[in-house]
């Protein structure tokens, strides 16, 4: 187990060592007409195993001069974006009599090195280690932990929490099911990190990410890849916000299906492996989202609801002081209620309420009161507030907001009950406008409807 340390030893053996030799140990290779090129691969958007290159810097030499001793490659280059000591780095090349250069970019231009042997630095590190006469191990993270080196039957289900339900490897989701007998030689290579996938995580969320981490490192050059990666991407925020239609998620995966096709990396070979493997692993989460529109786990807030239960709410008014929105209506001793129209779902409400009345839910809600109702056994006391009081409660909530609908011709008031009242009674007097005046009453039928309106006539109307 030597991957993270400096293996100097496999530096020193491999300058008296002869190309027969070597091939009894790693056997006959395919000669190369270009040069050996170590780096991390396209798709490894993790960029753990950068740190070889400087915990194991002579290994990775060892195994660049082992690669170009069976191939007939006569140099070799570093392609990283990582800081790197080049004087160490070079200084063991020299000692090995090997030409190395670097290039520093964050992915492996395939069309350039067209006739290079490209090989992982954890590939070299381990050529290092079988030169001593070692067995290699394999480099894994558990999440955001460090790298280490763990033997090659390793079963990757000892490794989980017992609150995990799968994990997320190279970009493909596994159920804990499917992860079962893996052993940590079946996922090596590549960026060697396990995200592990918790009771509490959302998978159809989870996949919404790591289309996008594809996106962002995707150079864009092959179409497969290129339009693949956005449609797959497009479709599944449509999923998670409950604006997909029933066929979207058969589309998604023909999509992918097609998606490794005339692609030039490992990018492009892994661009498809999270939707196709969510629809084998996690195929009723999906459909959950898609087609009934609920997100179980409560992690996509467009497919998400709070609600107040009323028969847990003591009418305390602790989730509406603490509403950034003002859209909880509450008043001592009654049920609140909560505007699902202008609620955002930030969960404050959520963690104020000691009753747990506020709940939080995918799907259809309960029937549920639309105004404050009074809480069963409440006593309610009047308070009279000052006018200082009043003002400090209207500055600390804020104005509630009144909704009025008006007609399509608009600038239509109600009829309040004085008005009806003003109407069904006889007129009795006229307005005093300064001048004589005299009374005439005017009547109008408008369907079964009789009104009966009075209009003042002055004096001079009569000249």
């Amino acid at each position: 187990m030597a991957l993270l340390r400096n293996q100097a030893d496999a530096l020193v053996k491999v300058q008296s060592i002869n190309k027969d030799a070597l091939e009894e140990i790693f056997g006959v290779w395919e000669p190369v007409e270009g040069k050996i090129v170590g780096a991390l691969y396209n798709s490894d958007t993790d960029g753990r195993k950068k740190v070889l290159l400087h915990t194991n810097p002579a290994g990775v030499i060892t195994g660049l001069k082992i690669a170009a001793v069976l191939t007939g490659a006569k140099e070799a280059v570093l392609v990283t974006d990582a800081e790197l000591n080049e004087q160490e780095l070079t200084a063991n090349a020299n000692m090995v009599k090997l030409p190395l250069t670097f290039e520093y970019a964050g992915m492996v231009n395939k069309t350039a090195h067209r006739q290079d042997l490209l090989l992982s630095l954890d590939q070299l590190a381990s050529m290092a280690a079988k030169l001593l006469g070692e067995v290699p191990g394999v480099l894994l993270a558990l999440d955001e932990g460090e790298l280490s080196e763990v033997s090659a039957d390793t079963q990757l289900d000892s490794l989980l929490r017992e609150d995990v339900r799968g994990a997320v490897i190279d970009h493909k989701f596994y159920s804990r099911e499917s992860l079962t007998g893996k052993t940590a030689w079946d996922i090596r290579g590549k960026s060697g990190v396990i995200h592990t996938i918790t009771e509490s995580q959302c998978v159809v969320d989870l996949l919404k990410k790591e289309l996008l981490k594809l996106r962002e490192k995707s150079c864009g050059k092959c179409v497969f890849c290129r339009e693949g990666l956005y449609q797959c991407s497009q479709i599944v925020e449509d999923i998670t916000n409950g604006r997909c239609k029933n066929e979207d998620v058969s589309l998604a995966k023909e999509i992918a299906e097609v998606m490794s096709y005339s692609t030039s990396c490992t990018l492009g070979d892994d661009a498809a492996a999270p939707v196709l493997s969510v629809y084998e692993n996690f195929a009723d989460e999906l459909d959950a989202h898609a087609k009934r529109k609920e997100c179980k786990k409560g992690v996509c807030l467009a497919l998400t609801q709070i609600y107040i239960d009323p028969a847990k709410c003591g009418g305390c008014g602790a989730c509406a002081e603490v509403c950034p929105e003002n859209c909880i209506e509450s008043k001592a001793g009654y049920v609140s209620v909560i505007d699902g129209f202008d609620c955002t779902r930030c969960g404050k409400c959520l963690e104020t309420c000691e009753k747990g009345a506020v709940v939080k839910t995918s799907g259809r809600l309960p029937k549920l009161p639309n105004k404050p109702t009074r809480v069963k056994g409440a006593k309610v006391e009047t308070k009279v507030e000052t006018t200082a009081e009043t003002a400090e409660k209207k500055e600390r909530t804020g104005a509630r907001r009144r909704r009025s609908f008006g007609s399509a011709t608009g600038g239509v008031k109600p009829v309040t009950a004085a008005v009806q009242a003003a109407e069904k009674s006889e007129p009795t007097a006229a307005v005093q406008t300064g001048t004589e005046t005299t009374e005439t009453t005017v009547t109008r039928t408008v369907g079964k409807r009789k009104r009966v309106y009075a209009r003042a006539k002055s004096s001079s109307d009569n000249n």
